[in-house]
């Protein structure tokens, strides 16, 4: 008899857990640590309300982004998204949407 484990991803998130730390995150360009750095960098920073400027300066030139006629959105590639049932197709990716120069939402997606 088998069991249904509910939960386990965000375990194994946490198993893998990294410190941030902003110069490894701007080298790893997606490799797969800064999605072990995600959950600390929630935890130490608040993105919400920072400027371009700011984010640019902790996070790096976003991997791509979209620029809207008013608004703004970066996109953080993190690596493939192993913490989901999609791991081998699908990657993780950091997004921060901007309005007036100022981060208004993040989130994290898999695409």
């Amino acid at each position: 008899m088998g069991y249904i484990v509910f939960g386990e991803p965000e375990y194994q998130a946490w198993k893998n857990a990294i410190p941030f730390d902003s110069e490894e995150w701007k080298a790893d360009q997606g490799h797969g640590r800064r999605l072990d750095m995600l959950a600390d960098l929630f935890a130490r920073h608040r993105l919400e309300g920072m400027t371009i400027e700011q984010v640019e300066k902790l996070l790096g030139k976003p991997s791509h982004s979209d620029d809207p006629p008013h608004d703004l959105t970066f996109y953080y590639h993190l690596g493939p998204d192993q913490y989901t049932f999609m791991a081998m197709i699908d990657d993780a990716i950091l997004f921060l949407c901007f309005h007036d120069g100022r981060v208004v939402r993040v989130g994290r997606t898999s695409g």
